[in-house]
């Protein structure tokens, strides 16, 4: 079938170009589209009504997830380096999400953070090896002093430089963690994280 059967043109702009120009193609379809429906109506009933009922569900699926899927408020960069935390910032600013971005400089920090100016759904990425408290004891504190109705809000994210089998193994097994993630970051990295759990 052929553009113009469709309805769909050519035409000539004032610079002598070629572009195509959408006519009445879209409303030509739609009636075209409405006879089909009919036709498969008269053909089989049965099987039409079943089609229409199955389309019905899945969009509401469909929306009933877009619904249930958190939007991400916040993220915490939880790290003893400054120049890490100011260039995953930007890192994180380049997406243009609108959303607002903490650091703590230790696990205590970040705990006193998440007491007192919380704000989810959010990304929390912790560093393993900080001063004051690190990484692994700010999972053991957040376990017993943070509520429940505040962890379901954070997905927590850890990174750090170190190749050690061992870290990797032990943040596996953590139940709050949920990836384990070399240095450095990139916005890439972040997009991925972001796009994956919200």
């Amino acid at each position: 079938m052929s553009l113009q059967t469709l309805g769909f043109g050519y035409g000539i702009d004032s610079n002598g170009g070629q572009t195509t120009t959408l006519c009445t193609g879209l409303s030509r379809l739609r009636i075209r589209a409405r006879a089909i429906d009919r036709t498969f109506y008269t053909i089989n009933p049965i099987l039409f009504e079943k089609n229409i009922t199955f389309i019905i569900e899945y969009q509401t699926k469909t929306n009933l997830l877009k619904s249930n899927t958190p939007t991400l408020k916040s993220v915490l960069l939880v790290d003893d380096d400054h120049s890490n935390n100011f260039i995953n910032k930007i890192f994180i600013d380049q997406l243009g999400l609108g959303v607002k971005v903490s650091t703590a400089l230790n696990g205590l920090e970040a705990l006193d953070h998440l007491r007192h100016s919380f704000e989810g759904p959010c990304l929390l990425v912790l560093d393993i090896k900080m001063p004051v408290m690190d990484g692994w004891e700010f999972l053991e504190a957040y376990h017993t002093s943070i509520p429940q109705v505040i962890k379901d809000d954070i997905v927590i994210v850890m990174i750090t430089v170190s190749t050690d089998h061992e870290d990797m193994e032990k943040a596996k097994k953590n139940p709050y963690v949920v990836q384990y993630i070399q240095k450095p970051l990139s916005d890439l990295k972040f997009q991925r994280l972001i796009k994956k759990y919200f």
